[in-house]
Order: structure tokens, then sequence, then C-alpha cells
């Protein structure tokens, strides 16, 4: 048991990292600096040469993150590569700064549950017992100018250029060095670009500063934004046996704030190259989404043949931005359940949204509507469409009114996709939703498309990476010849039928 929690990555800080020294290959674990795009991780690796691709995916993971607010975005991003989902989140301080009392007990308990992400501000201490228990830490503290001028050098392939003393890395928000050092064409140029951005910073909050109004509500202890969506009921509110119930169930998110997902990183890349026929489609779709900030996408219909992958690309979105969704297939619906049902029903439910932040304890999960032209009505009991107008106005959505509890709730953050594979849908709808087509993938797409079929069967029969060996050009040109385009689902059955075959092929031999 002691060697098993005595396993503690990053006892001792590592020494900042001189440039003369820089090509070690060994120290500088260049196969995860290959892998990262933001300049701000590659700084972080530098940093921290000693950090691993991934974490043991036995159990959960304690990962620990030693940051400035500037550099806390980075971290985290870091942090989360290294977990296999959404981590409980804990920090020795709050958002004023002031020490917020750490509880093992609560840490240990999360652990159990899932990974958890420890952010420790400054040089605040973790109790000796989560100590042992810290798979990985992260510390951003000592990205000085010796690791920035070698990312300045990697970057634009300059040997004689160096990161200036006037510019303290840490001290620059890594949103603003990302920005520069991608922008730049030139090393000077980065630099250059980085002086506007922190200029135009500094005088963006002294005007805030001037001009900040009254603070509306206490700050919460959360790190992440957060909002309440439901009300705590009234003592003396009248309610039945039935609203009780539901009330009891609604108990994690009544009264209390609900954290915002944001976005930690950038996927419009990894899913261009995974969805190749889709490009202009991911950047429509991710066109809200920024960097560091909520995560809020437009209500939006994707309209295309069968088997062009829309269900999966909306899901695929989802994923990669770590956002809680649903998807919800509209052809089995023929009445308005989706917006809920009154307590007063043996089946009373919250609508379908409600119930999202329900599960999730989340405030804005994303709704994949799934083939909404399918959706049926009811001339007694309604249709999904009367019940979804409401949700898709911000006025509307912000005071929904449950029936299942009586009361309101906020579904203004919540976010709403849908496919179709024809416009036939009710006018009023298809104002409310931004209409992009969805394109047919094509025989120059095989490439990319059958890595992520093969990756998909790995992981759908429960294999690890690596036990399915990629997709060969040979086998490309042979999955060209056999598939002419169209329909996803008819060249998955290919390369699984290629995969297989394969497999008998290695057997018999």
């Amino acid at each position: 048991m002691n060697n098993k929690i005595g396993r503690i990555v990053g006892k001792r800080r590592p020494q900042p990292v001189d440039p003369d020294d820089i090509d070690m290959l060994d120290v500088l674990h260049q196969d995860a600096l290959a892998r990262v795009s933001h300049a701000s991780d590659r700084a972080i690796h530098l940093a921290n040469p000693g950090l691993p691709d991934r974490v043991d995916v036995e159990r959960s993971r304690l990962v620990v993150i030693r940051a400035g607010d500037a550099w806390a975005l980075a971290a985290r991003r870091i942090a989360t590569t290294l977990m296999m989902s959404r981590p409980g989140e804990f920090a020795t301080r709050k958002i004023d700064g002031s020490p917020s009392p750490l509880e093992p007990a609560a840490v240990i308990s999360a652990l159990a549950q899932n990974d958890a992400l420890l952010r420790v501000c400054d040089d605040d201490e973790i109790p000796e017992i989560l100590r042992r228990l810290v798979d990985v830490e992260i510390d951003a503290r000592d990205i000085g100018e010796p690791i920035m001028t070698e990312i300045l050098r990697r970057r634009f392939s300059a040997s004689d250029v160096r990161w200036p003393a006037d510019l303290v890395a840490t001290e620059i928000d890594c949103r603003m060095i990302d920005l520069a050092i991608e922008q730049g064409r030139s090393a000077g140029d980065a630099i250059e670009i980085l002086r506007i951005l922190i200029d135009d910073a500094d005088r963006q909050g002294s005007n805030a500063e001037a001009e900040a109004p009254e603070p509306r509500r206490e700050e919460s202890d959360h790190n992440d934004p957060v909002v309440r969506v439901l009300q705590a009921p009234a003592a003396d509110a009248p309610a039945t046996t039935a609203t009780k119930a539901m009330w009891q169930a609604c108990g994690a998110i009544a009264g209390r704030d609900l954290p915002l997902v944001t976005a930690i990183t950038d996927p419009t890349a990894a899913l261009v190259d995974e969805w190749p026929h889709a490009a202009d489609v991911v950047r429509k779709l991710l066109a809200t989404v920024r960097f560091g900030e909520v995560v809020r996408l437009k209500p939006t219909l994707l309209v295309g043949a069968p088997g062009t992958g829309k269900t999966s690309l909306l899901q695929a979105i989802c994923e990669i931005l770590d956002v809680p969704h649903v998807i919800f297939p509209c052809a089995s619906s023929g009445d308005n359940s989706f917006g809920g049902t009154p307590a007063r029903w043996h089946s009373s439910q919250l609508s379908t949204p409600g119930e999202a932040i329900r599960q999730h304890g989340v405030a804005n999960p994303v709704i994949v509507l799934d083939e909404l032209e399918k959706a049926g009505r009811h001339w007694e009991n309604g249709s999904l469409v009367d019940a979804l107008l409401p949700m898709l106005e911000a006025h509307t959505a912000r005071a929904y009114y449950e029936a299942a509890i009586d009361a309101q709730i906020d579904l203004s953050h919540v976010s709403f996709l849908a496919t179709a594979n024809t416009l036939s849908i009710p006018a009023p709808l298809r104002d409310r939703f931004d209409i992009v087509r969805m394109p047919d993938p094509g025989p120059e797409h095989v490439g990319p498309i059958a890595r992520k079929i093969v990756d998909d069967i790995r992981r759908r029969r429960g294999l690890l990476d690596g036990m399915i060996t990629p997709i060969a050009p040979d086998e490309e040109e042979l999955l060209r010849r056999a598939w002419k385009g169209g329909s996803l689902r008819q060249l998955s059955r290919i390369v699984e039928t290629l995969v297989d075959g394969r497999d008998a092929f290695e057997i018999r031999n």
C-alpha cells in the first residue's frame, strides 16, 4: 500500500530549463511536445519535463495544478488531457483570493466516483493524506525567459532570438501569448503583437475599473462560472404529494449555483481532421465557441442525406468540448412531453433540458434533436414543436415553466442542435434555427474517415490503443474503389469487413 500511495509525481519542482541545454531529447519529452499546439501548453511541458502522456486508467486520478490566474487555463487544459472524464474540482483559494478550507474527505469521496483536479495557489500546502494520493503535479510558476526563448526558437526556427526580459510570462494571460505566437510571422512580430494585446488589455481594465457597477450578488466559491437556474421552493408554498416528490428529486439543483462548462481548448482543428468532408460545417458550429469562455452553441439544424454523419458529428463536438449532452430521438415523440408533464400525472417528469440539468449538475448541457422532421403530433396532447419553441427564445427560456414542480427554471444557457434528412419542418421552427447543409463524403475523404472508423471499432470491442493495425495505403485505395461516397454507414461496414478479414487471414497464417 505504501508503494502505491507513495508514487508522487513532482516531489520537487523542476529546475528552469537553460536554452543551451534544450536539445536533450530525453529531458524535454519530445513526443509530448509534438502533440500540443498551444505555445502555453508547450511551455508547461518544458517546465515539467517528467509530465506523462496519460495516467493510470485503472483508477481515478488526482491531478494537482500550481499556477497563477494568468496560466491557470493552460495548466487546466493540460490536466484534462490526463483524465478520462470531467473531474471534480477543488481549490485552496476562493475567487477573491481568500483561503478556502480544503476538506481531504471531500476530495477522497470525489475520487471514489471520478477523477479530481486540485488547484493549489501560490505556496499553499496540500494535506499530507492528499499529497500521497497525487498522480501528477503540473507547475506553471517557473515559466520564465529561458523557456519562452526556446518556444520562440522552435516556433520560428530561429536560433538567435530571445524572449524580452521585461515581459514576465507568468504575469501575462496565456491566451494572449498563444494568440501572439500563432499570429506572428516572426519572433519579432509575435512580441510586437503581444505588447499590443497587453496594452489593450490594460486600457480595457482601467476603463472597466472606472465604470464597474456594484456587484449584484456575492461571488461563488467555484472556479468556473456559475448560475442559479432553479430557486428553492418557499417553505409555505402549497404542494401536492407528487410535487413534493419531484422537488425532492431536484434537491441537487434547487437553490444552488450550478457550473457553466467552459471551452478549455479549441477543438476545430481536431474535428476538421476527423470530419474532412464537413470542415465548413464544423467551423460554423463552433463559430460562437471562444477559448476559456462558457460553451454556448447557436441553435443549428444540420440537413443532409441519411448516413452522412450528422448526429455523430454533433455528438463528437459535445464530447470534445466535454459538455454533457442528450440525444433525443424525435421519431419516437408524438406529443409535447419533451416540455415536461404535470405532477398530477402518474408519469410526471421534468422537461428534457430540465432533466439534463438535474442529472448532470451543469447549467448549459446540449440537447441534440435527432431527425427533427420525424417528430409526430397529437391533436390532444400537442407536439414536440409546441414544447420546443419557447425554449429557443431567450426571454421565455429564462423563465420556462416546469409543470412537474409548478415553478420556473432557467433554460437560457442550454444549447439546442438538431438533424434532419429534409427541411419538412414547421416554419416557426425553421425560423429559430440556423440551417446548415451537411455535405456528402466522397472517396477523397476515405483516409481520415477510415482511421476514425477503425478507432471506433477498437473502442466498441474494448481493445487498447494499437491493438488494431491502422489502415494501410493499399487498403485505403481498396476502400476508395469499393465505396463511391455517400453513406458513412456503408463505409463503416466495409471497413469492419476489411478488419475482420485481415484478422482471419492472420489466424490462418
